[in-house]
């Protein structure tokens, strides 16, 4: 079987994407089409962290204490999945809502801890 890639870009994709992503990547790891070293999983459009905090917020029902500190000069200003080669590739590209991948990952992360 030939080695087929997947790099995510978190908090990307939803659980109900994952049996879709799962057939995608079999079939195309099986078959003797050509296929790119790696494909970004991602929604292709972009949230800020302004937004992610506050989704956070949201997920665990009270404000957040943020303190914003000057990036790193090697920080990026911005990151996006490049999902052309996921959609010409597997077909299809994730959706999310922002609220309902912290909150369930936030119940992943209760989960463990309890």
């Amino acid at each position: 079987m030939r080695r087929f890639g997947l790099s995510v870009c978190a908090p990307t994709t939803r659980n109900d994407d994952t049996g879709r992503r799962g057939r995608s990547c079999v079939d195309h790891a099986t078959s003797d089409r050509p296929l790119p070293d790696v494909v970004n999983l991602g929604t292709g459009h972009a949230r800020t962290l302004a937004e992610l905090l506050d989704a956070v917020g949201r997920a665990v029902d009270r404000p957040l204490d943020v303190r914003i500190t000057p990036a790193a000069d090697d920080d990026p200003d911005h990151t996006l999945a490049d999902t052309a080669c996921c959609a010409a590739t597997l077909g299809w590209v994730p959706t999310t809502d922002l609220d309902d991948v912290v909150a369930a990952q936030l119940g992943r992360l209760r989960r463990a801890a309890a």
